[in-house]
């Protein structure tokens, strides 16, 4: 009998080296697309490694078929070529699932799966440093072509994995990005959220950008675009984000701050009950972002209820729900146009409809359904 059961358990193994870093998308990814399998699966032993498990394993607290496998090496050139694969060849692992890039060196009994979000630097070199890309694109096209399954979290991203690396689109299953749970039953009302901003941050009445700070994403010409039409005068404007690419990021604003009263903030290191608040007593979310793999920050803004001006660029291109307040982000005259027209009637919005429509496409529920039949 316990035999019988052991051939009916899936044995998955996932490198989870995002959750030694700070936090990011992919691990987003990890803890909804396996937090929902766990729940309908209980024929699945997950195996998970990571150089710093404690992390990982905070999430996963409350399933008992969830292992942690600690990485010895600090090194991701050393985790992905030596480590992991003796990792996968001292155990029975029927799947071995990898963000972006798999091991050379496979196990033949084993199916290696892989999630590649995103090929933004093939379309958008000027965005992303030489070395970057060349190291990226040797790495992730090996991956794409050797992989049992891809799995990728839009259609934009398919599409773009299809005809630049020559996959069939057969082999591409789309899972996407669902919305967090703290999102989803969120229940506080707008001036509580207000009060508690106010009185933490000193910010009222403002405007609000969820996103890691990047040249592709616009920052700098939303706040060019208020003062030039003087929204600055009735609104303020929150960025919330990492700087991971964009040095010069604190001085560009000082300068935007600079004869004014003070209308622009940045700030990072939120953590999720100030970034709900943030979201819930901002007047409105404004995504100008050139190009995204996903682009989850303006659906958590839809599902709060607050209404969304929305980049129509590559991934976004899919959230037509927002329309008429959706742009192209390469146009400055239709840009410009939109904002004004979007801070003048935002407020009536249909924000309900959007809401709906973002809980009815993006689900983790579904994105596990499509995983789960990939596992065969």
């Amino acid at each position: 009998m316990e035999k019988e059961k052991l051939k009916l358990t899936k044995k998955i193994f996932i490198d989870g080296h995002s959750f030694d870093t700070q936090f990011q998308g992919t691990t987003s990814y990890l803890i909804g697309l396996y937090s929902e399998l766990l729940k309908n699966h209980q024929d699945i032993e997950l195996y998970i490694g990571a150089k710093t498990p404690h992390k990982a394993k905070k999430f996963f607290e409350n399933f008992s078929n969830v292992f942690f496998i600690k990485y010895k090496s600090s090194s991701s050139l050393t985790r992905i070529f030596f480590e992991i694969p003796k990792i996968i060849n001292q155990n029975k692992f029927d799947y071995a699932h990898f963000q972006y890039i798999i091991p050379f060196r496979r196990k033949k009994d084993c199916k290696y799966l892989v999630t590649i979000h995103d090929i933004l630097f093939e379309d958008f070199k000027e965005y992303f440093p030489f070395f970057y890309r060349m190291i990226r694109k040797v790495f992730f096209k090996y991956s794409a072509l050797n992989a049992d399954k891809i799995f990728t979290v839009s259609e934009y991203s398919k599409s773009r994995l299809v005809e630049l690396y020559n996959i069939k689109s057969d082999k591409i299953f789309i899972t996407h990005n669902g919305i967090n749970e703290h999102f989803l039953n969120f229940k506080t009302g707008k001036k509580e959220s207000s009060d508690y901003i106010f009185e933490k941050y000193g910010i009222k009445k403002y405007l609000l950008y969820v996103s890691r700070i990047e040249p592709r994403k616009n920052h700098l010409e939303l706040a060019n675009l208020l003062l030039k039409n003087n929204f600055n005068d009735n609104f303020n404007l929150v960025f919330i984000g990492s700087n991971s690419l964009n040095p010069n990021f604190h001085k560009k604003i000082n300068e935007l701050n600079q004869n004014k009263n003070r209308f622009l903030f940045w700030l990072e290191g939120i953590d999720t009950k100030d970034l709900l608040h943030f979201y819930n007593a901002s007047e409105a979310f404004i995504f100008p972002s050139v190009a995204e793999g996903f682009g989850i920050p303006p659906l958590e803004a839809g599902i709060l209820n607050i209404p969304v001006l929305c980049s129509n660029s590559t991934a976004m291109s899919d959230f037509d729900f927002f329309e008429p307040y959706f742009f192209d982000p390469f146009n400055q005259k239709e840009f410009e146009s939109k904002l004004i027209e979007f801070i003048k009637n935002h407020k009536n919005v249909d924000t309900n409809s959007i809401k709906n429509s973002i809980i009815k496409k993006y689900s983790w529920k579904k994105s596990s359904y499509v995983f789960f039949h990939q596992l065969s």
